[in-house]
Formats: structure tokens, sequence, C-alpha cells
């Protein structure tokens, strides 16, 4: 959690002190969201490039920065590789969020 926040990030690595410079990439996703928001209306955003530039560090320094608009928590589903990978299957998810509430899966049958 975020220094005097109450929320909880589930499954969100501990922060990496190497993150330096991405001022202007956050701050861009920051507006993409707040504008969706002050419409009334959802945004997704897609952040892709090559493996190892920072992308996963970047979503979740936003998670951190943005943990007091969502009370409820903030969930990181790792969705893996694209790019020759074999990704799991959609009920690997649904589990890894289940235990992130206190659901244990296993009886949930």
């Amino acid at each position: 959690m975020a220094a005097g926040s109450t929320t909880a990030l589930h499954g969100m690595p501990q922060p990496d002190d190497t993150f330096v410079n991405r001022g202007g990439p956050l701050a861009a996703i920051r507006r993409v969201l707040e504008d969706a928001k002050a419409a009334g209306q959802c945004a997704y955003v897609h952040v892709y490039g090559p493996s190892g530039v920072g992308k996963s560090q970047l979503i979740y320094q936003l998670a951190r920065q943005l943990d007091t608009e969502f009370p409820d928590g903030a969930w990181c589903v790792e969705l893996g590789s694209v790019e020759g990978a074999v990704l799991a299957r959609p009920a690997a998810y649904l589990r890894q969020l289940l235990t992130y509430m206190g659901v244990d899966a296993a009886t949930q049958r």
C-alpha cells in the first residue's frame, strides 16, 4: 500500500527503486483516466513495447498513485506475453482474483 493509503493493492509487486524518468507517460495515462471519469465513461489503456522497457513498472506505479481513488482496492493479474508464450486459461486468472478476495477457489465448484 502507498504511504497513508487504506487501499489494498492485491498482487502488486513492491516498488522498484529503478523507476525513473516516467513522469510524462504517467501523466498522459492519468489524463486519459481522469478525462474518462469526468465524462462518466470507462477508459481502457493498452501499454505495449519491447520486453524489459518498464511497462509493468509503469502500471504498478500508476496503481500506487491512484490507490485512494479505488477504495475497494486494485488487483494485479499477470496476463503473460503475447509473443511466443502460451497464455494461461481464463480459469487461472479467475482463481488468482478469487485468491486475492480471500475465496478458496478449490471449494467453490
